[in-house]
């Protein structure tokens, strides 16, 4: 599977980059997942991830890299990473960055936030804006997260263990070129074990609805706003009000996505 394909999975649930370092508080819990990925029944990769939330604050760091076949092959790799504030049950992301590299192309974006506004975005390679996509405003970047901090989900302390409090909800995105809504619905609940974990995990369908840079009418938008198999999968990091991703599934065309959670450590 090429990076394309993969990149637009990662948009589905969520879906890189070098960040400059982001103080926490002192008191930060610090978590590290590693979330082996298969395609029709094949593996194709491996996402891992290092969290690090406090009371206040949140930072992710991640990378996504294809088996040794595949990387020949393609040379598909992304490193990616984001930091912000945790404000009651929502979060108020400060900045990304992702690097991506394949055989044909390398790339970058990097964003910047400001009370939960995008400031400034870079993008390399940069791409115009094609004539059938629907126009970018201002408001598109108003009151949105960047896609690495849709990677965790942060809840109340009384809402902890709650999984209709903890996935029913919507979560505005913007990634430098499009801006679209991740429509999360409660669907399960079920104990799980992997390294480093053992308990309760909550399981959120997840439905793309495109709002703006989008192009309607091209056949891959038109399946990922049709497609209704899409799961996440969400674990709790260490004692905090935070959850983030340990496991994945998304029909999507020729097979099937799996993500499964090898490892949910604290550190």
């Amino acid at each position: 599977m090429g990076l394309s394909r993969l990149s637009s999975l990662s948009c589905l649930v969520l879906f890189g980059f070098a960040v400059t370092e982001q103080s926490t508080q002192a008191a930060s819990t610090v978590l590290n997942s590693e979330i082996s990925v298969s395609y029709a029944g094949l593996p194709v990769g491996t996402l891992k991830h290092s969290y690090t939330v406090s009371q206040r604050d949140y930072a992710i760091r991640g990378s996504m890299k294809s088996n040794p076949l595949l990387q020949m092959l393609t040379g598909s790799s992304a490193d990616y990473a984001s930091a912000g504030r945790i404000r009651g049950n929502r979060l108020v992301p400060l900045q990304q960055s992702v690097s991506y590299q394949t055989r044909k192309r390398n790339g970058a974006i990097s964003l910047s936030f400001q009370s939960g506004n995008v400031e400034t975005a870079s993008i390399s390679p940069k791409r115009k804006l094609r004539r059938d996509a629907v126009p970018l405003t201002a408001e598109h970047r108003v009151g949105v997260l960047d896609p690495v901090s849709a990677l965790v989900v942060t809840v109340d302390r009384g809402q902890i263990g709650d999984g209709q409090r903890i996935c029913n909800r919507t979560v505005p995105v913007f990634d430098g070129r499009v801006r679209y809504n991740l429509r999360m619905s409660y669907h399960s609940s079920q104990r799980a074990a992997t390294k480093g974990f053992t308990g309760q995990v909550h399981t959120c369908s997840v439905r793309y609805q495109p709002v703006a840079g989008h192009r309607p009418n091209r056949a891959n938008v038109k399946r990922l706003v049709a497609n209704r198999s899409i799961r996440v999968s969400l674990a709790r990091i260490g004692d905090t009000t935070s959850y983030g991703l340990f496991g994945f599934s998304a029909k999507i065309r020729g097979g099937t996505a799996i993500g499964r959670a090898e490892r949910f450590a604290l550190r």
